[in-house]
């Protein structure tokens, strides 16, 4: 059985969801992962679909082995294996669905709920909401983040009123417990620098 080719924006949807399996830090990009998907027409349930049935048995592998990848996928790499787990019977039958993947779990309950957060803002906005999102993010997972202070007035005043809440909530699946008492200082102090 072939199938078309798939759309630049699954291939760009895969991509996304991909990165969050290599063995490196990359959750502060998971607002991104969810406004790829929603510039690909998904709704929170197709993301899903996508996540567990194409992206997760192609490159879940890579969360358990000792010496996984971390740098990147390549993009054909990447179509060819998810088109033949897309194949296999025993993804077609979603029988895959009752193999855990721990590891994952909170990355995609994260993308789902900033999917859902996206959706409440107008679409002209949700670009901008979910790189405000991305920025928070950084702090929160510790990944080379820029002084909130060095932004212009209005990007710090939308990015404050972010904090805590609605911000906390969407990430909190991707933070591990021991990780959060971290986490809310790094947001605090990134708070403090937005202060006048």
């Amino acid at each position: 059985m072939t199938q078309s080719s798939p759309s630049a924006s699954r291939v760009a949807v895969w991509s996304a969801m991909a990165e969050h399996f290599l063995d490196t830090e990359t959750r502060q990009d998971l607002p991104l992962t969810a406004l790829r998907c929603l510039e690909a027409g998904l709704s929170p349930d197709e993301a899903r679909q996508i996540w567990q049935h194409e992206v997760t048995p192609a490159v879940g592998f890579n969360l358990r082995s000792l010496a996984g990848e971390w740098a990147f996928w390549d993009t054909d790499w990447l179509v060819a294996r998810i088109e033949r787990a897309r194949e296999r019977w025993w993804n077609r039958s979603r029988c895959f669905a009752r193999y855990r993947w721990p590891a994952a779990s909170g990355e995609w309950l994260t993308i789902e709920r900033c999917m859902q957060h996206l959706l409440t803002a107008a679409p002209a906005t949700r670009a901008l909401l979910a790189q405000d999102l991305a920025c928070l993010a950084r702090h929160c997972f510790d990944f080379h983040p820029s002084h909130l202070a060095e932004l212009e007035p209005e990007a710090r005043a939308r990015i404050s009123a972010l904090l805590p809440e609605p911000f906390l909530h969407l990430m909190r699946p991707a933070l591990l417990s021991r990780e959060r008492p971290f986490a809310k200082r790094r947001l605090q102090a990134a708070l403090e620098q937005v202060s006048p």
